[in-house]
């Protein structure tokens, strides 16, 4: 049967073998054009669903790539997609919807389990999520105007289940957890020179280019205080502390010579950040985290002296390059001052936090809620009912806002992931990888005395996406030590592990 012209056309278009370059180049001509007609209109509503879609085919064919997509996109300021404020969707909150539906996506094609299985800390965390998720009613019932806002938070706090997940996916070898490490810590640098320079210039350049919160604040107009592009001296603080962690434990930062001073600078630089914030929640997490490691016999007096004496070499140089030698002792005083002060008035809200609990004892005042409720349960006199108050405290606000089935569903994950990461440190590893659970573990503690003075699982910022990957970190190398994944390098060690052990016996 004789074919029609249009037939023909079709036939000889398609079997040219310069076809797919003609039309990739005409395709990127098109989106190049459309990209700078956006860019140049002020309008990034195109540039965004690019990124996005480009975001997601990378994930979905290319799981492996999150680990250079994750370190980047946790270095990006808070750039706004909508309105500055508490209400605006961060390019994190957006990362992580396309992440996770990358993920799940490819899962469902491939016939997989969404929840991965074998790990001990999803149970939990999803278990914590669903209870926070119940707890909005309470909200609703006690504070309805928060509602909305309230449920903003609550679906940053999904993000983060979501990070875990995602990133436990695709930390299936050592090659890969090791490989997360290193971008995580060059990115660091990107975020230490940000810090810095907003830091020394006290300029607004940062905030008027990328719609963020103010890279500084003073602290009584005297103390001006260290905020990288994490939107907080807390966050700013925890942020370069688990870095610390992490990087002191960091085998091949120490391989070469030339290395070790390398990484001795970027150590020392990063405890200036957190020596620069004054934030006395960092500095306690971090003092908890020495003791425990020294008492538990994970590092040697020598370190914790060297340690001390730089942080207060840092500490003296800084005092003594900013203030004038007569200033000194009076800025300390009022350092001092002022942290008495701070700290009255935080334990004042946790005391009144008893209130709340026994009011809404099962599941709270709402998830979020008891800083917007302090007036109505505060033992303070002359108290407004109105009046704000965060307690800065993680555990208080896991207790009162999610009373005490959340609490007690939130401390199951802590105490498993404490058992994993302690497992981590006595089981038979490679060398480097013992030595990153170490880091891991301290981390972890920094966390965890740092939360006695903040809430990093609520109004999630950069570090608390880092929070995440840590404990994906940590769950990923239990799974690879119990040979629940199969790595070919674990293999191999364990294989070389068994035979020296066998000689050993003979």
């Amino acid at each position: 049967m004789p074919t029609s012209s249009f037939d023909d056309f079709v036939r000889r278009v398609a079997s040219h073998r310069n076809t797919a370059e003609v039309a990739g180049g005409m395709a990127a001509i098109a989106v190049g054009w459309l990209v700078g007609k956006s860019i140049a209109g002020g309008k990034y509503g195109f540039v965004g669903m690019l990124l996005g879609f480009l975001a997601f085919f990378l994930i979905y064919f290319r799981p492996r790539s999150m680990i250079l997509l994750f370190p980047f996109v946790i270095s990006m300021p808070n750039l706004s997609l909508g309105n500055p404020g508490p209400m605006a969707v961060s390019v994190q909150d957006a990362f992580w919807v396309v992440a996770f539906t990358g993920y799940v996506s490819r899962q469902i094609v491939g016939r997989k389990f969404i929840i991965p299985r074998n790990d001990n800390v999803i149970a939990p965390l999803w278990g914590f999520l669903a209870i926070a998720i119940i707890c909005i009613y309470k909200v609703m019932i006690l504070k309805a105007n928060l509602l909305v806002f309230n449920t903003k938070e609550l679906m940053r706090l999904t993000m983060f289940s979501f990070t875990y997940i995602v990133m436990l996916d695709v930390l299936n070898s050592k090659k890969q957890i090791m490989r997360l490490t290193w971008w995580i810590l060059i990115w660091g640098i990107w975020m230490m020179a940000i810090s810095y320079y907003s830091y020394f210039t006290v300029s607004d350049f940062w905030y008027d280019l990328l719609v963020m919160k103010p890279a500084y604040i003073f602290m009584r107009h005297k103390f001006l205080r260290m905020i990288s592009i994490a939107g907080s001296t807390s966050w700013t603080g925890i942020y370069y502390a688990i870095l610390v962690a992490l990087g002191i434990q960091f085998a091949p930062f120490f391989k070469t010579r030339e290395r070790r001073v390398w990484a001795i600078v970027y150590i020392i630089a990063m405890a200036g950040c957190i020596l620069l914030t004054f934030n006395r929640g960092t500095w306690v997490g971090m003092l908890a985290g020495g003791v425990v490691l020294l008492l538990q016999g994970h590092i040697d007096r020598r370190r914790v002296a060297g340690a001390v004496i730089l942080l207060l070499g840092l500490a003296v140089l800084v005092s003594t390059s900013i203030f004038t030698p007569d200033a000194v002792g009076q800025q300390v005083t009022d350092f001092v001052h002022y942290s008495r002060g701070s700290a009255e008035s935080r334990v004042t809200r946790w005391v009144s936090a008893v209130n709340a609990v026994i009011d809404q004892p099962l599941l709270g005042v709402g998830f979020n809620n008891f800083a917007f409720l302090l007036g109505h349960y505060s033992d303070e006199s002359g108290v407004n009912a109105e009046r704000y108050g965060s307690p800065h405290n993680m555990f208080v606000d896991i207790l009162t806002g999610t009373g005490l089935i959340g609490f007690s569903v939130f401390m199951l994950m802590i105490i498993r992931l404490h058992r994993q990461m302690k497992d981590n440190m006595d089981g038979v590893l490679p060398p480097d990888l013992k030595l990153l659970s170490r880091g891991l573990y301290l981390s972890y503690i920094f966390f965890l005395g740092a939360s006695m003075f903040d809430s990093f699982i609520f109004k999630l910022h950069h570090t608390s996406y880092l929070i995440a990957a840590t404990w994906a970190m940590t769950s990923a190398i239990r799974r690879l030590r119990l040979g629940l994944v199969q790595d070919p390098e674990m293999a191999e060690f364990a294989a070389q592990n068994a035979t020296a052990a066998a000689e050993k016996k003979t």
